[in-house]
């Protein structure tokens, strides 16, 4: 028989730590902003790397639009006050 622990039905523990909807949030948050930087990394190797059927213009400003939105919603998620 497997026993239930008797904390299987509380919040969610991180690190024997409870987290409460604010922290979720800025871990979330600092998720994105790190998913913004990796964007950038990989727009600026895959304009640097020769590949002839690449429009590296489109590359560019499709990654720099995404690149911003990932980081609007980080800052947004950090700064919500809930």
């Amino acid at each position: 028989m497997h026993r239930v622990p008797a904390d299987a039905g509380r919040a969610l523990r991180c690190n024997n730590q409870v987290m409460n909807k604010s922290e979720f949030d800025k871990e979330v948050g600092k998720y994105f902003l790190d998913v913004s930087k990796l964007i950038l990394g990989g727009v600026v190797l895959a304009t640097i790397i020769k590949i002839e059927d690449i429009n590296k213009l489109f590359v560019l400003l499709l990654g720099i639009i995404a690149a911003i939105g990932f980081a609007l919603y980080g800052f947004m998620k950090i700064k919500n006050k809930n």
